[in-house]
């Protein structure tokens, strides 16, 4: 193409022999400035670089197949393109590690068909040397021979195989594998994410080979049901680890592990900002004391906290001597049947001393009603030390029974939190009718005072009659606004269709989604929040065309008194 465009160019009259060019010589001589464009592009490996980077879509065959071709485009083409193509490897390792030898079926698993040579070696290298990022899971992937793995040890060159290696995530991993974590786990990983390791499989000893380096560990639950929990080796293992994790910033460990003695060893981490403790199947053993105290200068660096407790009273796990200015976010799971009055003091220990929360998500497993009869002055109770956190920007409470709240007690957290971006109450639970004593009016509340809300969901009653209905200013002031009553208990689709289209922008959303397989019922509970769905759109539309209406003839008007006025003009 280039020599095309060159011959085309010099064809191309020069300006000395015409006075004025011709379209066609203009055009001639435009497309060959193209082609050459075009063609220095190519010869420039930072462009190509950047043009196979574009390209990069690990889940995506024919993307990885566009790299695959790029990359025997040339030799100019080919470094950049394999070294964008090889940068992450997800799903499967098969075809690197074919690279170094065949490989094919045996009758442990896939494994080499021929001794490992000098020569494939080098040729390996050149590949390992590009990935920067590996995702892979042994029960989808590696359906390999054990002893794919110790055949590579015993021949292997005495250098690190995967020098730029920074990111590692593997699931489901197997005691065979362990020799495989030589080639992986080196000094200069920067994260590193496992999920559901097989016990004899000692993990954490070999995370220590990459520890100094790690900011981020990520690590989930190792056990394979519920009948295991945390051994003494293990946590001993954890023990001799988080010292060494001199420059992590963000870990997430099973519940599980997160003892006494480890808690007060993270906290001292001067640059942790995030602390996850993770869902586990396996509650805390006995053997193992866990408290979670945040001591004076411990976690300079904290922005945000994930905990869980499965204890009866978890406001006894829970101390806090000094506050925190970094700390914005916090989620906290209680998982073993809190009373209200445990939930209430873990709430006032938190909010006394973390004044900076602007995130707080809580999920619960909490029994709230007395004798069946819905108790929503102990429910607000419960959250009224949270109130002194005026900063609240996300707020998310879940539980597994339902919890019910008075229209006042939405009132009051209206005004606590007016810069409140996000509010979800009980939004997975559905409610039978009497289970809440929150009405419509309550909405008015989160309108008024709220004016940067985007998103509220909650259950009401809507069967009971509204205490207050909306006046002409009271609306939700974010015109995208999405509105969420989770399938609340309904008598009349019309009256609650005309409510929420007073105080829900036309612009906005009204929505009746419940994360519960029971909103997809049959039941004539959805069929009336159906209704009120499409009546909602229709009030909005016809409101939408009288306002239009109203213009148009304002501007008639408008337009018949200039004309009235000029005539006058004329006469005099």
């Amino acid at each position: 193409m280039q020599e095309m465009a060159e011959a085309a160019y010099s064809l191309a009259p020069s300006a000395s022999s015409h006075t004025l060019a011709s379209p066609l010589n203009i055009h001639v001589t435009q497309r060959s400035h193209a082609c050459r464009a075009s063609t220095e592009v190519w010869r420039i490996p930072e462009l190509v670089t950047l043009i196979a980077s574009e390209c990069l879509a690990p889940w995506d065959k024919s993307a990885l197949a566009a790299l695959a071709c790029l990359a025997r485009v040339n030799k100019i083409t080919s470094s950049p393109a394999l070294s964008v193509l090889y940068s992450d490897i997800r799903g499967n390792l098969l075809n690197l590690l074919s690279i170094l030898s065949p490989i094919a079926p045996s009758d442990s698993g896939l494994a080499f068909t021929r001794p490992l040579e000098k020569s494939d070696w080098n040729r390996f290298l050149k590949y390992t040397r590009l990935v920067k990022k590996i995702k892979f899971s042994h029960k989808k992937d590696f359906v390999y021979a054990p002893e794919i793995f110790s055949v590579m040890d015993a021949s292997r060159p005495s250098i690190i195989l995967f020098p730029s290696l920074r990111s590692l995530s593997g699931r489901n991993l197997s005691p065979s594998m362990e020799q495989m974590y030589r080639f992986l786990f080196n000094l200069g990983m920067v994260c590193l994410d496992v999920d559901r390791w097989t016990p004899p499989l000692r993990l954490l000893q070999n995370i220590r080979m990459t520890s100094h380096s790690l900011k981020k560990l990520e690590l989930g639950d190792p056990f394979p049901n519920q009948s295991t929990g945390l051994d003494l080796l293990t946590h001993n293992e954890l023990i001799a680890l988080v010292p060494e994790l001199v420059l992590i910033e963000d870990i997430s460990i099973p519940s599980s592990f997160v003892t006494t003695v480890v808690f007060d060893m993270l906290c001292q981490k001067k640059h942790l900002r995030n602390l996850r403790a993770s869902h586990s199947n396996v509650p805390h053993k006995d053997s193992f004391e866990y408290t979670y105290t945040f001591p004076q200068f411990g976690f300079p660096s904290l922005q945000s906290v994930a905990m869980r407790d499965q204890s009866t009273e978890p406001h006894r796990h829970l101390s806090i001597y000094t506050e925190n200015p970094t700390l914005t976010s916090f989620e906290i799971s209680f998982g073993g049947h809190p009373n209200l009055r445990s939930v209430q003091e873990y709430m006032t220990t938190l909010s006394s001393m973390f004044t900076g929360i602007q995130d707080l998500t809580i999920w619960g497993n909490v029994r709230t009603e007395v004798n069946g009869i819905p108790n929503s002055s102990g429910v607000f109770s419960m959250l009224r030390p949270l109130l002194f956190l005026p900063r609240m920007r996300y707020f998310c409470l879940d539980n597994v029974c339902p919890m019910s709240l008075e229209d006042h007690h939405i009132d009051e957290i209206a005004r606590a939190w007016p810069a409140l971006e996000y509010f979800s109450f009980c939004g997975e639970i559905p409610y039978r009718a009497g289970q809440t004593q929150l009405t419509l009016s309550c909405l008015l509340s989160f309108a008024e005072h709220c004016r940067d809300l985007d998103s509220l969901t909650l259950a009401i009653d809507a069967c009971l009659p509204p205490p207050r209905s909306p006046k002409d200013p009271t609306l939700f002031a974010s015109p995208d606004i999405t509105v969420n009553l989770a399938y609340s208990p309904i008598n009349d689709p019309s009256s609650v269709a005309f409510f929420l289209a007073d105080v829900v922008p036309r612009t906005g959303t009204v929505t009746f989604e419940l994360g519960n397989i029971w909103a997809s019922f049959e039941s004539p509970r959805v069929k009336k929040w159906e209704e009120v769905e499409v009546l909602v759109k229709k009030i909005h539309k016809a409101s939408a065309r009288a306002v239009r209406r109203e213009v148009e003839d304002s501007s008639v008007s408008d337009r018949n008194s200039m004309y009235a006025s000029s005539d006058t003009d004329s006469d005099d």
